[in-house]
């Protein structure tokens, strides 16, 4: 199967500057970027706190995907009101972003708490959209805590509730999950999926964090993913290429190394994502909108080493 979904949003979650990581990875325009420690204090500026997490992505030409957390019964006393109207008028005027509104809530909220948290996630994105109709505000899940038997998701309907522009997973394999698990096979991204995608028909969806932890078999699980994704229909898909809050180095592909592994993550981002600089063209092809070239998506790597080569880089 060679027909990618040219819709895709591919990103990487790196250390590294976006213009760095995008130029490592084509087909790489979004990043994650975390609003924290923890929840804002209530005294916190939105608008500041957003800017210097987004303004580096947009400085690329990228896309940031900005995660922030309000504390639940904060957000719904009102106190963040006049803020979060600000906010909208704000990114109104910036270049696209995507707000995540407390990500993984499945690790923090227990089913007595979610509905608490799903009424405030619906109050923060319908203050927005009052004040910027297009923004988009994503539901970011914990793929672990909807593995079968999850105390956290034991009712479904719930989490079903929030009201969301993307429907977002966090999905690891690795440690909980067998490293080899693509994401068809994964226990919590497919009761997921089932439960908050399939069941309401139209829904966005996409991972807003992948990881695969390092192994043997990591290239050639890369290149399985890659093929499903080609026609799953993801509108995002950010890997997560960190050693993260645990310290883990078994997350991160250095793709100067050259290995197996940053080939097969290359491959795969090339194949379902747009690069900065290029446009969708007939047959899923790429247009350069440097020099107007058609381009193959195998091609690709090839055409921008040729136009960097030539002092007039992509």
């Amino acid at each position: 199967m060679d027909t990618p979904l040219a819709t895709t949003l591919a990103g990487i979650h790196d250390e590294r500057p976006p213009g760095t990581v995008f130029a490592a990875y084509p087909g790489a325009t979004c990043t994650r970027e975390f609003i924290g420690p923890g929840a804002l204090s209530i005294t916190a500026d939105l608008v500041t706190r957003v800017d210097k997490a987004a303004r580096p992505v947009w400085a690329a030409g990228g896309l940031p995907l900005v995660s922030v957390k309000l504390r639940p019964l904060d957000v719904l006393s009102g106190v963040w009101d006049t803020r979060l109207d600000t906010l909208a008028g704000w990114l109104r005027d910036q270049p696209p972003a995507i707000l995540v509104y407390w990500h993984e809530p499945e690790n923090n909220f227990t089913a007595a708490k979610a509905r608490t948290f799903v009424t405030a996630f619906n109050h923060v994105a319908a203050r927005i959209h009052a004040g910027f109709a297009d923004a988009q505000i994503a539901y970011c899940a914990m793929g672990y805590q909807w593995r079968p038997g999850s105390t956290t998701t034991t009712d479904p309907a719930i989490w079903r509730a929030v009201e969301a522009d993307l429907y977002l997973c966090d999905v690891y394999s690795g440690k909980s999950f067998p490293a080899a698990t693509i994401l068809p096979e994964h226990p919590g991204f497919i009761r997921w999926k089932q439960e908050i995608i399939d069941a309401v028909p139209g829904r966005r969806w996409g991972l807003g964090e992948r990881g695969i932890l390092a192994s043997a078999t990591r290239a050639e699980t890369l290149r399985r993913e890659a093929d499903w994704l080609r026609t799953a229909g993801a509108a995002v898909y950010v890997w997560w290429n960190t050693v993260g809050t645990e310290g883990e180095s078994g997350w991160p592909i250095l793709d100067e190394a050259r290995s197996a592994e940053s080939d097969a993550l290359r491959a795969l981002i090339a194949a379902v994502g747009t690069p900065l600089g290029h446009v969708v063209g007939p047959d899923d092809t790429l247009v350069c909108a440097r020099s107007g070239a058609l381009i193959a998506r195998s091609a690709l790597a090839a055409h921008m080493a040729f136009m960097a080569a030539i002092g007039q880089p992509c």
